[in-house]
């Protein structure tokens, strides 16, 4: 199409189109992605990350809060260990929030931390 339009050369179009390559193949493979925050087990799974973790393990979950207004989460558990949730399952701040304190999860906030 955009040869007919433009008179463009069919070498131009591919190199143009490359770009669309990564996002046409998780199109493709349609990953899930999900997080569960039961009243005894807080559970996700996206593509690169799983986790399974009982509530009464959990010492304080970590929001970050970054230059971008992002939110990033980590569990942070009793032995030591930290989980980070990953971005495409952590929800909206304030019902997580919400969630969180209705089953007395213990939350920590940073504010504008470059890392």
């Amino acid at each position: 199409m955009i040869v007919f339009m433009f008179g463009a050369h069919g070498w131009i179009v591919a190199l143009l189109t490359l770009p669309l390559l990564p996002a046409l193949w998780e199109m493709w493979r349609n990953p899930v992605a999900w997080l569960e925050l039961s009243e005894d087990r807080l559970r996700w799974r996206s593509v690169r990350s799983s986790a399974d973790i009982a509530l009464g393990e959990i010492d304080h979950i970590l929001l970050v809060t970054r230059w971008d207004f992002s939110i990033r989460a980590t569990v942070h558990t009793r032995i030591g260990t930290h989980h980070r949730i990953p971005a495409e399952v952590t929800p909206k701040l304030s019902t997580f929030e919400d969630a969180l304190a209705a089953r007395q999860i213990a939350m920590k906030r940073q504010h504008f931390t470059v890392l």
